[in-house]
């Protein structure tokens, strides 16, 4: 059986007088079936349409969305704006294509790298892969960029370097990766 339904609306308890939101309670649709009815209800007590089956909607558009349950997404997550989230937990590989910068709040400590949970790796590491020069840079938070040291891997000579963070001429200590040499 078939309902088709010529007018471009179809209106539910829409008699005069209206009804406030409070005696809408529970109105929706219901489809009837052996595995259990599908239905569409209006939840006053949340101020929002319920469904109790997933919804698919290959193409849906929201001004904002508000969990308050598990969420799980299935496909790629493209966020163009700001996100602000309590935890993050990765459990895969992080691609970042532009700087990342982690702020602490006080008592906060800034980055830890622990491997005690790690099935495969036994010392924790970090890896910096470029075409070089790659360096870590130590800096005070005084005025302007602040004084600072940094450790640098210098592909043009061979070499590894601890330097002021100011001035790459500035060299406190020197090692040849070639040779081992230490200036």
């Amino acid at each position: 059986t078939q309902l088709e339904v010529e007018d471009i609306n179809i209106g539910i308890a829409s008699a005069n007088p209206k009804l406030n939101d409070a005696q809408l309670n529970g109105a929706g649709i219901t489809i009837h079936g052996l595995n259990g009815d599908k239905t569409l209800t209006w939840d006053n007590s949340n101020s929002r349409l319920s469904f109790n089956t997933n919804l698919y909607a290959p193409n849906f558009f929201v001004g904002g969305i508000t969990a308050t349950g598990d969420v799980d997404f299935d496909g790629d997550l493209d966020v163009d704006g700001h996100t602000e989230l309590d935890q993050l937990r990765v459990s895969g590989v992080s691609t970042f294509t532009s700087t990342v910068e982690i702020t602490p709040s006080s008592n906060v400590k800034g980055l830890v790298i622990d491997s005690t949970s790690a099935s495969t790796e036994s010392n924790p590491h970090i890896t910096l892969r470029g075409n070089g020069p790659q360096s870590i840079d130590f800096r005070d938070s005084g005025s302007g960029n602040g004084d600072g040291l940094k450790i640098a891997y210098r592909t043009s000579p061979n070499q590894w370097k601890l330097e002021k963070s100011e001035s790459s001429t500035y060299n406190f200590l020197v090692a040849d990766r070639d040779d081992g040499r230490v200036e």
